[in-house]
Order: C-alpha cells, then structure tokens, then sequence
C-alpha cells in the first residue's frame, strides 16, 4: 500500500515539531531553578533573579518548567519523553519502492509511524512491463529486504507442512421465498412447509413444542391441532429424503414436538 509524498512531507513537518517541543521540554525540566524565574513572574517568590539563568532554555525554561511542574509535577518527564517518542516514531521511516517487471521504479513512499506505506491505487493496476513485480524495504540503518509479487505463495509441502485437511463434499439445505434446494436438485414447499421448515432450521437442536410450532406457523388462535402437524411434518420429510425410523433432518420427540438435528452424529432425545 502507499501514501503520497504530501503526506510525507507532513509527517516529516509534525515529527521535527513533536521532537523539538520534547527536547525543549526535557532540558528545561531537567535543569530548572526557581531562582532562574523572571521578577514578573506571578508565581515568582525569590528576587533578584540568577543572571545569567542557569537553566538550559534560559528564563523561558525556567517559566515552561514551572508551568508544567503546576500542573502535572514529576509527570513532565514522561510528557517530554511521549513528545520525543512519536516524534522519532514519525521521523525514522523505511524507504519502500515499487518496482515494475521491467526494473522502473513505479513508486517511492515511506512507511507511517504503524511501520505502513501506502502507494497510489493506479500503481499497482499497471500491465507487461508496468505491472509490479517487487517491494523493496530500506532503512537508514542499512536494513534491507524485499517482496516477489510475482510468485505465488510459499509451497512448504515437501517439508512435511500441509496445513489442514481440505473438507468433504457435505449436503446442504438453502431456503429462500420460492423454494427450498438440495444439492443436485430443486425441492418445491407450499409456502406452510416453507415457514414450517423455516423455524425449525433457525432453533437447530432445540425442541420445539407442537403448540410454538401451530402459533407460530398457522397463528396465534391454534395450539391443539397436532393433526396439522404431523401431515405437514411427513410431507416435509418425504419432500427432503428423510426416513421418519431414521431421521436425519426431523427428530419427533412423541407427544411433545419437534426438533432440527441436522448435522448431529446421533439424534438426540430429550429437551
């Protein structure tokens, strides 16, 4: 990814500034006296004052080490280092290059204070000899490394890393408003087995009594018609290729109701 070279300059801008405040900071922290406080200084209580000040920034630090003493006492020190720490975070970046296949230097960015860099989207889209081929990473110290885009990733199998085992072919139930598909054919539902079917698939293993399934599926005025169910139950199960002695889809928990055990090694009984 990259970044343009504004926002580089920036960066650059915001680290100086960052590193001189904590360097200003810190020396002032480190050398101050009260006696170095200018007369007119409210909160100034020894006169006449050092001159020459002895503190490092001369009596501006002596004022700027007093006002931070105030307010936040001992705590100065760690603002000064935060100040120093994410200006040097900004400032000492990797220099990263895109290179094309035919050796141009498509791009030259710098990585952020996350150690990222971003480049132009219209960079990485060019074609032949344009298209990119290689990241290379340097730094300042002499550290250097790259990346091959044009190979594909690592293939580690000769040394016994294979990863893990590619899944099996499974059987899968989709419903949508028009139907309900199984693999390799379509399965036709009247829209009461749709919404019947529906509710059972969203509680998978979970036991359903007869009388949530006739108020939620017929309506709230019916409860007792277990009929219903048990018509619309086999029609389902013959519809999807289940075996009522074996089920793999509906279990029937005998006068009670009804539950989703799809996927299940052994169906299970009870609530």
């Amino acid at each position: 990814m990259a970044r343009s070279s504004k926002n580089n300059a920036w960066n650059e801008v915001v680290a100086i500034i960052l590193l001189g405040v904590g360097t200003l900071l810190f020396l002032a922290l480190i050398s101050y006296n009260p006696k170095d406080l200018p007369s007119w200084v409210p909160w100034s209580y020894l006169s006449p004052p050092n001159k020459p000040a002895q503190n490092f920034i001369g009596p501006f630090g002596a004022i700027l080490a007093s006002v931070f003493y105030y307010l936040i006492g001992a705590a100065s020190y760690f603002l000064a280092g935060v100040f120093l720490f994410f200006g040097a975070m900004k400032l000492f970046h990797a220099n990263v290059r895109l290179i094309a296949r035919n050796n141009e230097v498509l791009g030259t960015v710098k990585t952020d204070s996350r150690g990222y860099a971003r480049f132009d989207a219209g960079l990485k889209r060019g074609e032949g000899g344009l298209a990119p081929a290689v990241l290379v990473a340097e730094t300042g110290d002499g550290d250097y490394a790259f990346l091959d885009l044009a190979t594909g990733a690592f293939d580690l199998t000769d040394r016994g890393v294979k990863g893990r085992i590619a899944p099996g072919p499974i059987d899968a139930f989709a419903y949508t408003d028009r139907g309900v598909y199984r693999a390799g054919e379509q399965v036709h539902l009247t829209r009461t087995e749709l919404s019947l079917l529906e509710l059972l698939v969203r509680n998978p293993g979970k036991l359903l009594t007869q009388e949530l399934l006739l108020r939620e599926v017929w309506g709230p005025e019916y409860g007792t018609e277990s009929n219903y169910l048990r018509v619309y139950v086999g029609q389902l199960r013959k519809k999807l290729g289940d075996d009522a002695a074996h089920p793999r889809l509906i279990l029937t928990e005998p006068g009670i109701g009804y539950r989703w055990i799809a996927g299940e090694e052994e169906p299970s009984r009870g609530p």
